[in-house]
């Protein structure tokens, strides 16, 4: 079993030690305030419906998008009207804000942008007070049966219905250490909150021991469901209207920039053979610079006219808007979705969502 280990081994200890002192002040002070809140010194506000939390107790990559995409998807072909808030992190305003089909990442954030192209009947809000965001979304939306709240396992001043808390295969909390020696950015007791716990991007052929020992070291109570998801790269779609054909041997620079890019990478390198990676920030904002750079790398050789830049959906919302600026007849924009994949379980999970609304639903 010490692929587990290997894989999600925390940061070298000669940092984390170095560290820990600062790393034991932070424990403290988001140990105060889960006390705030868990004695009700400090409220949390509830809503009579359904409000399921997607969260993760990491600085990032631990797959939240796509998983929020999943439930919007779920929810709306079991036609329950849905809708979502973010933070919208990343965005130039900090008040309240719709999202619209034509909004800009600038705007809203680039993951809520995201959601909205995907999902355009789905009503989407963002702004940094989610409660506030919340109550003009409903007001604005009064027929919304349940809420998303993407990212928010950290913001308790909403009281959630339903938890789901998210956690990378490559990077498990359990293994982890408290930022700034490691990645977390939420003490390990908060996933006592949880009432669904999901270990993502898992590689597809992760075995039955291995889940068992994630089970046990996960600390998972006799309360709480764990899951196993991965995901799963569709067939790329192109910005252009050009027609372009896409194989192995196809020269590819594939431009990214997303918190942990290991299973994008490994996809990419496992799929074709002429491939330069460059990698970014996470929600980092691409300039009239970067996209030159690109453009340099598709002239050099005798088949640059055949190269294609590829890139996920999280970026594409930021770098369409450098593409209609640019003159680029010869660059070819690929687009990878994702989608979350269960394991095995899935319509487990999926009637305890459908029990859950339906017990929320009787109180009122």
């Amino acid at each position: 079993m010490s692929d587990t280990r290997n894989n999600t081994s925390p940061p070298q200890p000669v940092i984390r030690w170095y560290l820990m002192p600062f790393t034991l002040l932070w424990g403290m002070v988001l140990s105060i305030r889960h006390f705030l809140y868990d004695h009700k010194i400090l409220k949390s506000v509830s809503f009579d419906l359904p409000l399921f939390c997607v969260g993760n107790l990491s600085a990032g990559g631990s797959g939240k998008t796509p998983f929020s995409a999943y439930l919007l998807q779920f929810f709306q072909e079991k036609e329950i009207a849905v809708g979502l808030i973010s933070r919208g992190y990343g965005r130039s305003a900090a008040g309240f804000a719709e999202v619209q089909t034509q909004s800009t990442a600038a705007e809203v954030g680039d993951e809520p942008l995201l959601l909205k192209q995907r999902f355009p009947q789905v009503p989407v809000g963002v702004g940094a007070k989610r409660i506030f965001t919340l109550i003009e979304l409903l007001a604005e939306y009064p027929d919304v049966e349940t809420i998303v709240l993407d990212d928010a396992f950290q913001h308790r001043a909403i009281a959630p219905s339903f938890n789901i808390l998210l956690s990378s295969y490559h990077r498990l909390y359990c293994y982890d250490q408290l930022l700034p020696a490691g990645y977390l950015r939420d003490i390990k007791k908060a996933a006592r909150r949880a009432d669904v716990v999901i270990v993502s991007k898992c590689p597809e052929n992760l075995s039955e021991a291995v889940q068992q020992k994630l089970h046990t070291d996960l600390n998972i109570l006799p309360q709480q469901k764990l899951f196993f998801t991965r995901l799963q790269y569709e067939k790329p779609y192109f910005i252009s209207q050009k027609t372009c054909t896409i194989d192995k041997n196809t020269p590819m620079v594939l431009v990214c920039g997303i918190a942990e890019p290991v299973s994008l990478v490994e996809y990419a390198q496992a799929h074709f053979k002429k491939i330069i990676i460059r990698q970014y920030p996470d929600h980092y904002r691409y300039t009239e610079k970067d996209w030159q750079s690109w453009r340099d790398l598709y002239f050099k050789g005798e088949k640059a006219q055949d190269t294609v830049l590829l890139t996920t959906e999280k970026d594409a919302v930021k770098i369409l808007p450098l593409l209609q600026a640019q003159p680029f007849d010869e660059a070819k924009v690929a687009v990878l979705s994702i989608k979350t994949v269960f394991l095995h379980s899935e319509a487990i999970f999926q009637q305890i969502l459908l029990q859950h609304i339906k017990a929320v639903s009787k109180k009122d």
